[in-house]
């Protein structure tokens, strides 16, 4: 869903002369499509991508290990961020959180770096 709101999000933006450009330009139906609106929104699908897959880890951590308020555990896996962080709250272990949530922020600085940033400023400079 965040991927459409952000399209609808961006066509919003898009400029008021597009009927005028399509006239210039005498472009009709697939080739409009093509050449003005997919264009214009790609920026929107990647700033809707990236909304999107944080919601999903976020949902994916937690759901490592889920237990109800009588403790029983509904959901686990042997292995993963989720779960190492309920244990270390569980134990009382500062460090492990700390060590934790340091990882996990700096997996996420690393992939806004190299992979969303790389990816929002390449569209923006070749659709802006």
């Amino acid at each position: 869903m965040d991927v459409i709101f952000a399209i609808v999000a961006t066509t919003k933006y898009m400029p008021s002369n597009i009927s005028e450009i399509k006239k210039i330009f005498h472009l009709k139906g697939i080739t409009a499509w093509k050449k003005i609106y997919l264009k214009a929104i790609i920026p929107g699908v990647i700033t809707g991508a990236v909304t999107g897959i944080a919601a999903e880890w976020n949902a994916s951590i937690i759901a490592e290990y889920f237990s109800v308020g009588s403790g029983k555990v509904i959901t686990s896996v042997n292995i993963g961020v989720g779960k190492a962080l309920n244990l270390a709250l569980k134990n009382n272990n500062l460090t492990l959180m700390v060590i934790l949530l340091a990882n996990m922020v700096l997996m996420i600085m690393l992939i806004n770096y190299f992979i969303w940033r790389r990816l929002y400023n390449g569209v923006n400079s070749v659709y802006s």
